[in-house]
């Protein structure tokens, strides 16, 4: 019997829509999941408004084929098709990690993996699609395989899988005016915000959008994940300076979750008109509070304008844990945004090295 034939072949794919695949056969096993964190990605968006803000997000799947073989696997492929479920918008593939390893068109994506020798993994896949702007799920059918030895033919170990990722539909799921989510490629100026174009509103008081720069490293390696998740508090809280201005709702809290480092995260956060009077109170004098650890108690501080925390001593402003505003407090004005949903709202101007929570 020759080697070709003594590789066990035809494998069984078990299909889950999380999990990813698993194999009957031990030799040679390829798993397929969306990336850890990106199982849920918020749609994209069209910019329709005369600001023309669209929203551009990104799922992820990450595939390793090992060999567990003794034969040399070569000319190790995957290909896979991405669908829409549910909705009409395509999904397109945009890029793979590391580069050049995949090519795609549309849908479609085809990768080309070095030859495993027995006993193997590969690096670690990542394929890269934009998502949709509508639909309810990205489904990511794949196949992979390769050859033994110098043999030709349809490979000798070819599986089949199926993953899905959730999305943020803003048709039907609230969710979308207050939580944004994407993976992130380190290409810089990546846009991110909650809500239809951050426009606030009687309905969405509270909108964030984060410009991300090239990051110099994250914990994740090539890439980051986004998420930015607004929170409504119910009551003030001690520290809090929402209480004399706030209109019925109580306090707003912005929490972005963005590993990694970064030479400045640009932060805008605007809180719509119906949700707050200032009285005598200028613009200005409003206060917006930050804390960096997430898990600790409830004690945020006051965000300085950058130039008061350099007279204050600070060699930089923004620095690590301690975020800063680059001019005062304003509401805006005809003259500031051509947007009249926008007009005499509030917006803070913020630059941050950290993560963190906001809130007015």
């Amino acid at each position: 019997m020759s080697s070709l034939k003594s590789v066990i072949c035809g494998l069984v794919a078990i299909v889950a829509s999380s999990t990813g695949f698993a194999a009957a056969d031990p030799s040679v096993n390829t798993v397929v999941n969306p990336v850890l964190g990106n199982e849920q990605v918020t749609l994209s968006r069209t910019g329709t408004s005369k600001q023309n803000l669209p929203l551009d997000t990104f799922a992820a799947y990450q595939a390793t084929i090992t060999n567990g073989a003794t034969n040399t696997l070569n000319r190790v492929f995957l290909t896979g098709t991405a669908t829409n479920v549910g909705g009409t918008d395509t999904v397109t593939f945009d890029s793979s990690i590391p580069a050049g390893i995949c090519s795609g068109v549309g849908n479609k994506v085809t990768c080309s993996l070095p030859s495993l020798s027995p006993g193997t993994a590969s690096q670690p896949l990542i394929m890269v699609f934009k998502a949709p702007t509508n639909g309810s799920q990205i489904r990511f059918d794949w196949r992979a395989g390769g050859s033994e030895g110098n043999g030709g033919g349809n490979g000798c170990c070819s599986q089949t899988g199926s993953v899905t990722t959730s999305l943020i539909d803003p048709t039907s799921d609230p969710e979308f005016k207050t939580t944004a989510k994407t993976f992130v490629k380190n290409a810089g100026n990546k846009v991110v915000f909650t809500g239809n174009e951050a426009i606030t509103t009687s309905t969405d008081g509270w909108s964030t959008i984060v410009e991300i720069p090239p990051f110099t490293s994250t914990p994740l390696g090539a890439y980051t994940l986004a998420t930015i998740t607004e929170k409504l508090q119910g009551a003030p809280y001690a520290g809090g300076s929402c209480q004399p201005y706030s209109v019925g709702l109580g306090c707003f809290q912005s929490e972005l979750t963005i590993p990694g480092s970064f030479a400045s995260l640009k932060i805008t956060i605007r809180w719509d008109k119906s949700f707050f009077n200032l009285g005598s109170t200028r613009p200005q004098d409003v206060k917006l509070y930050y804390q960096h650890d997430l898990t600790a108690p409830l004690n945020p501080v006051q965000v300085n304008l950058c130039s008061v925390d350099l007279a204050n001593g600070a060699a930089t402003a923004p620095s690590s844990t301690k975020p800063c505003m680059t001019q005062p407090p304003r509401v805006l004005k005809n003259q500031d945004t051509p947007i009249k949903d926008l007009v005499g709202d509030l917006e803070f101007k913020v630059e941050a090295l950290d993560n963190g929570r906001f809130s007015n």
